[in-house]
Formats: C-alpha cells, structure tokens, sequence
C-alpha cells in the first residue's frame, strides 16, 4: 500500500493586510492539518523572552543600569519593580551599591572563615620609609561602588584599579612617615593618610567609589632583621620604664622638699618678727626708761633695783641691802609695799 504526501499549500495573506497578526496566523497544511511555519514559532519565542525580560525586580541592596544599544540611558534602584524594554533593545546590569567589600593589601585571606590562613604578599607589603628602613605593611580597606553607572563605564576592571590606587598611597604615605612611626606610635596617622589619598585619586578619575575604613593590620621590619628590631624596642621598652619610674621618684621627692621647705621658710619669717617686735618693744621699754631717768635718776635707779629684785627672788617679801661703804647699817626693804604691781605678778 503506497502513501501519497499531500502538499503543503501555505495560506494566502490579503493583499493590504500584512501585520502582526497575519504573521501569527502564518501556517501550512499537512496531511489535512495546519502547522505554523518557524517565523511563527520564532515571533513566539521572542514574545515569550521580552515578557520575561521587561520586568526586573531589585532587593534593597541593588541598583541596575540600563543600557539601550549600549549606550547608559538611566540607572534605577537600590530595591523595588522596574520596567525595561526588551532585549536585545535594552540591557541591565546590577550593581550591589550599598554592599561593603574589603581589600586585602599585603596579604591574601584563605581558607575557610574557622579555619583561616594568611598569604604575605612579599610584593606588595614591602616599601622603604623616608629615614630609608625596609618595612612591611598589611592592611585592609572597605570600599563600596556608590555611583553604579560610574562604576561600570568609567574604569575597566574598577577593582583592580582600587588596588592600584591602595598601593599607591600606601608606598606614597609611608614613604614620607619615619619608621618609628609607621610602626609604633604612629600608625593610626599612617592608617588616615592612606584613606585620605585613596579617595582623591578615586575622585579624581570618577572610579565611582566611598572609601571606609582602613585597618593597618601589621607592620613589622622584614624578617631578617626581627630580631634585632625586638631588642631595640626591649630596650626603648626598658627606657621609658626607668624614665617613668624617675619621674615617680621626682614627684614623690620634690613636693615633700618643697613642703618643709616652706615650712622653714615660714618659721624663719615667724622668727624674724618675733624677734624684731621683741626688739623694738625692749627699745620702747628703755627710751621709756630713759625719759624717767633723766627726769629723776635716784628714784628710777632704785625703782630699777626693785623690779629686778622682784625678777631675781621671787616670792621674797623682805630683802637686807648690804650695799653701800657703812657695812654697820643693814637696810631692810618691804618689796611688797615699794612695788606691789611686781609683788603680785612674782607670786603669780
């Protein structure tokens, strides 16, 4: 029994009508069936695509620029549904804009996060200080791709021309610090500096980048000369111990001395009033004295002899005067009754 294909006969379009929908409805029979032909099925394909890739939805870390032939016509997000028009008319490329992505300078991390290791990057660590020591610096830098568009269009490859420009400053501030400082006390001025000069260079050329924090995480002499380098600080070390143990010594010491000092100084000043008051009171007390006994000096002679009877003998209330030639004639005085003020106070 012999089969006989039947033709394939394809569908007439009106003359006029040539759209869309008369290509969709392009067919061809076989065998009594209508088939579309494969520019129907293409047309199919592509509706199917452009429905697809019309609509893009952002998480809120994510903006997307839009590209129509290539050329930047806009740039949408972080987050929420957009719209676009189909490809090959308009293309998206993402960009996490607020994720943050740290650069390892120095070294390399590896390894899993419990289990990590540390790579040195001979290469890239080394670099000589102004005062011309050798050094090695490792640090960090965090960096995020604020300006998408700028980011893509601006600068091939942007991450690695991020760590050219850390390479760059490092060697650049480093190189004008003195190794004490990079090393020791200086570090956190170091650490600044690379920040400062990483972000004018990456403005400068519209790379599209904020920088964050830089972490200089080691920085040590090469390993040739580690040891040497650990006496040295052993012994600056021990410096600034005996330094600080004299200046204890110093405060405990001084302000003592100086407290009994004053306190000399001031019992001396007490002393010389004291002495000066007592002075010129003895001076006031003779001038008085003198004025009496010019006026009468028999009486202020005798008044004199009493009081200093009174001062010599005390609590005597009679006394025999011997003195005089007539040894034959004895005197005798009442000191109570001649000077009763001085009596009084003797008894006292």
């Amino acid at each position: 029994m012999r089969v006989t294909a039947a033709a394939v006969v394809p569908q007439p379009i009106e003359e006029g009508k040539m759209n869309l929908k008369s290509l969709l409805s392009l067919t061809v029979q076989y065998r009594g069936r209508r088939f579309p032909t494969p520019f129907t099925i293409i047309i199919a394909i592509y509706a199917g695509i452009a429905f697809w890739t019309f609509w893009f939805m952002l998480d809120g870390r994510t903006s997307t620029v839009v590209q129509r032939f290539g050329a930047h016509v806009r740039t949408v997000g972080p987050g929420g549904l957009h719209g676009k028009l189909p490809w090959p008319f308009e293309t998206a490329t993402n960009v996490g804009t607020t994720d943050v992505y740290q650069m390892e300078v120095g070294f390399r991390t590896e390894g899993d996060p419990k289990n990590k290791k540390y790579k040195e990057i001979k290469e890239e660590a080394e670099m000589f200080t102004a005062d011309m020591n050798l050094v090695q610096i490792d640090f960090t830098n965090q960096y995020q791709a604020s300006d998408a568009a700028a980011w893509i269009f601006h600068v091939e490859h942007p991450e690695t021309v991020l760590r050219a420009f850390a390479e760059s400053s490092v060697r650049n501030v480093v190189g004008g610090s003195s190794f004490d400082d990079v090393v020791t006390s200086g570090r956190g001025a170091v650490s600044a500096g690379i920040g400062k000069y990483m972000q004018e260079m990456v403005d400068k050329v519209g790379l599209g980048a904020r920088l964050g924090q830089v972490n200089l995480q080691d920085a040590h002499p090469p390993q040739e000369v580690i040891t040497a380098f650990n006496d040295v600080n052993n012994a600056r070390e021990d410096k600034e111990k005996l330094i600080q143990q004299g200046e204890g010594y110093y405060n405990g010491k001084i302000p003592a001395a100086r407290a009994t000092a004053n306190k000399k100084i001031e019992d001396a000043t007490g002393y010389k009033n004291r002495r000066v008051a007592e002075a010129k009171g003895e001076a006031d007390r003779f001038l008085a004295v003198l004025d009496k006994y010019v006026q009468a000096p028999e009486i202020t002679v005798q008044r004199m002899r009493f009081e200093t009877l009174n001062e010599i003998l005390p609590g005597t209330d009679q006394v025999i005067d011997l003195s005089g030639g007539n040894s034959s004639l004895l005197k005798f005085f009442d000191v109570n009754r001649v000077n009763p003020q001085s009596a009084a106070k003797a008894k006292e």
